[in-house]
């Protein structure tokens, strides 16, 4: 009988945790994305373009679109009295192409058969022409949709892209507000229109090849999201942030530096803390072994809460608190609430420990007061914030 044979199998195991951060990263951002102007950085960012050609018999508009947003305008071509139009605009996740002609008398729609939504990030080719008494439109390679349209339209030669200036009385029953994402491509009859150096810009900035969900703070940046915020007895914020240095996530304080409240990353830690109406200065922080965790350029998720006299914070999982704030039971603000920093003359702030030169620089998403998204297009009054997208890393 042959001898019996046992072969020992080692397994070894490889540490895969992510080495610790030993300074702070570098803010780098993908390239820049050809042919191609990101709007929505202002309220009223636009691009205005005169075509050098007749338009109001048959023409082709082409161009490739991306937004996170559900509204906004992408292009819109009609005289001053606006009598007749066609436009191209977001409406609750659809595109829709909108006109009016003299035949019509009443403003049409066109949207896809299937209802698909686009406001996905993604990009998107939409195509819109004009060939005699028929107007064609296509989104993707989803079936066309045709309508019948006057032969000649009284349109002229100015097309706004992206959005409209702030002066211009746009019909009702149309999208006003700029779009909040990329436009690349952008053809009039196969003539490549240059979004970048247009006859008229406003608002409009450098579009990247990678983009996120999310807004960018730009390390002067701010956002105020009310001017009267009563903080009261119960108060919650979450969001997620992902940043390279030190700066306020949020503030509000009376002018005499108290009742106030602050959450900021000083010194390589999260702190929250409140100023109250009787003088005490409470606060609850982290106390990571590695200062430089929190600006390594990735996603962390935090929330705070004031629950009467009580505060407490979680930071990527893990609970800070509850620790008490005294005998006050309410704060009682009613002041400006900010947003990733705030302008100078609204120091002091009470409860921050850094000063208004400390701005946040990075980007934030899912932000969350009192259990409501912040609805960074609309209610809040926003200065130098990118609304449109993070630049991915």
């Amino acid at each position: 009988m042959a001898p019996t044979t046992t072969t020992l199998i080692t397994t070894t195991t490889v540490a895969t945790t992510t080495p610790e951060p030993t300074a702070c990263a570098s803010e780098r951002f993908p390239p820049g994305e050809p042919n191609s102007a990101a709007f929505g950085d202002a309220k009223n960012s636009h691009a205005a373009l005169i075509v050098q050609e007749d338009v109001n018999k048959n023409f082709e508009v082409k161009l490739d679109f991306r937004t996170y947003y559900p509204n906004g305008l992408i292009f819109y071509l009609s005289k001053p009295d606006q009598r007749q139009y066609v436009a191209l605009q977001m409406s609750e996740g659809q595109v829709l192409a909108s006109f009016s002609d003299q035949s019509a008398g009443l403003p049409m729609n066109l949207t896809m058969a299937g209802g698909s939504k686009y406001d996905d990030g993604e990009w998107h080719t939409v195509n819109l022409k004009k060939e005699g008494e028929n107007l064609i439109f296509q989104v993707n390679d989803e079936l066309e949709v045709i309508r019948v349209i006057a032969e000649t339209l009284d349109v002229g030669t100015t097309i706004y892209v992206g959005g409209l200036p702030k002066d211009y009385n746009m019909r009702s029953g149309l999208v006003s507000e700029s779009l909040k994402g990329c436009i690349r491509q952008f053809t009039v009859n196969s003539k490549q229109m240059d979004l970048a150096n247009p006859d008229i810009i406003m608002g409009v900035s450098q579009c990247y090849t990678q983009v996120e969900q999310g807004v960018y703070f730009n390390g002067l940046a701010y956002a105020k999201y009310a001017d009267k915020f009563v903080v009261g007895s119960k108060f919650t914020v979450e969001l997620e942030f992902r940043t390279t240095k030190d700066g306020i996530l949020l503030t509000i304080s009376n002018p005499f530096r108290r009742p106030a409240m602050a959450m900021e990353i000083m010194d390589g830690q999260l702190m929250f803390s409140v100023n109250s109406v009787d003088g005490g200065l409470f606060l609850i922080f982290t106390e990571l072994a590695n200062k430089w965790r929190l600006c390594n350029n990735r996603w962390h998720k935090v929330s705070a809460m004031v629950d009467g006299n009580q505060i407490s914070m979680e930071l990527d999982g893990i609970k800070y608190g509850p620790e008490p704030m005294g005998s006050s039971t309410s704060l009682n603000t009613m002041d400006a609430l900010f947003i990733g920093g705030y302008p100078q003359f609204a120091e002091p702030q009470g409860a921050a420990f850094t000063d208004t030169t400390n701005k946040f620089k990075g980007c934030i998403r899912n932000m969350k007061i009192n259990e409501s998204p912040v609805d960074w297009a609309g209610t809040v009054d926003v200065t130098d914030v990118k609304l449109g997208f993070c630049p991915a890393t």
